[in-house]
């Protein structure tokens, strides 16, 4: 017998053209079956990491309600700059520290504006990226305090003062809103740091993340926070009929 010459032995070792085909046949259904696990693999976790977020600022909310008489923090002054003196005790600024967070004007002021996907706390994994150069004129939000939890400094300082929001008058606090998700895109002002149920979004799947003011955290399909203007501007208006989450902590709420 006759050993095999190495050009023998190597015929049988490479692929024919139609087994090259169906290998690549098969990796190409593999991957076709893989790829829409992967994608929901990631789309739970932006979820998660979001949720996650918001409840961290909802309790930092609460360490401030705690340190002053209850009350709810400073929403802020949409229509000036972050780094504004009249913005200094506003929630990205002040609340912030109670994390040891750099606050937001300072994030910005050496050019480290948070961007969507970042590990910062500002950042939503799942928001579209700015569609603008985000800087102290205008920055970039991703969340954004309940703007008809805390009352306008125009209406506490007004003919007839009343005190800020506290957590203690909050009729339902397991079910009233304290931190959502916003558009940055769709900003107008320098720091629309605030959300109202008319301009709040679900972009996890058409569900929005939410905080509330006892501490939890929810995710909410979108016609259960959406509001009409009427409703979103008008505290009677919206607690008119039984809700699963309310933007105004009581029926008499003033903007």
């Amino acid at each position: 017998m006759h050993a095999a010459t190495p050009r023998q032995g190597l015929a049988h070792a490479g692929l024919t053209l139609i087994e090259l085909l169906v290998v690549m046949g098969i990796i190409a259904i593999l991957a076709a079956l893989l790829l829409p696990a992967l994608s929901g693999v990631r789309t739970r976790s932006q979820s998660i990491t979001c949720l996650n977020h918001l409840k961290q600022w909802s309790l930092a909310f609460t360490l401030y309600a705690n340190d002053n008489d209850e009350s709810v923090p400073e929403e802020g002054n949409i229509g000036v700059r972050i780094n504004h003196p009249v913005n200094a005790d506003a929630w990205y600024n002040e609340v912030a520290a109670l994390m040891d967070v750099a606050s937001l004007a300072s994030l910005y002021a050496v050019n480290r504006a948070p961007f969507p996907g970042q590990s910062s706390l500002f950042s939503c994994p799942a928001s579209p990226r700015p569609s603008f150069a985000p800087s102290l004129a205008k920055a970039f939000f991703m969340y954004g305090m309940n703007g008809r939890l805390c009352i306008n400094r125009s209406t506490r300082n007004g003919p007839t003062p009343a005190p800020n929001t506290r957590l203690s008058d909050v009729v339902q606090p397991s079910d009233t809103i304290f931190v959502a998700e916003v558009d940055g895109n769709s900003a107008t002002d320098p720091a629309q740091s605030n959300v109202t149920g008319r301009y709040a979004v679900g972009r996890h799947h058409g569900r929005g993340q939410f905080a509330m003011c006892d501490g939890s955290a929810r995710s909410l399909p979108m016609p259960e926070f959406l509001r009409t203007p009427a409703q979103a501007n008008n505290a009677d208006e919206e607690w008119k009929e039984p809700r699963s989450v309310y933007w105004y902590p009581t029926s008499t709420t003033p903007n």
